[in-house]
């Protein structure tokens, strides 16, 4: 069954504007999807494709924000 539910409607509507973020994406997009992807989970914490999309999300924010970790070798 489709869940139709108001609070629903409205995470997956967040859900939509996230993907429009990530079609594009870079610094301020894919920060600015992550925000709706977390407003989308919270409105409708059963919202399974939110968690999947924020997954990904995460996981290109560092290519995209300049988040990435140094590696080891510049410890001397």
């Amino acid at each position: 069954a489709i869940n139709t539910s108001p609070a629903r409607i409205t995470s997956d509507s967040l859900l939509q504007n996230a993907n429009v973020l990530l079609n594009e994406p870079d610094k301020e997009n894919v920060l600015g999807a992550i925000i709706f992807l977390e407003k989308a989970i919270i409105i409708d914490s059963t919202n399974a494709l939110a968690y999947y999309k924020l997954s990904n999300a995460y996981r290109a924010a560092p290519r995209y924000a300049g988040m990435l970790k140094k590696t080891g070798d510049d410890k001397s």
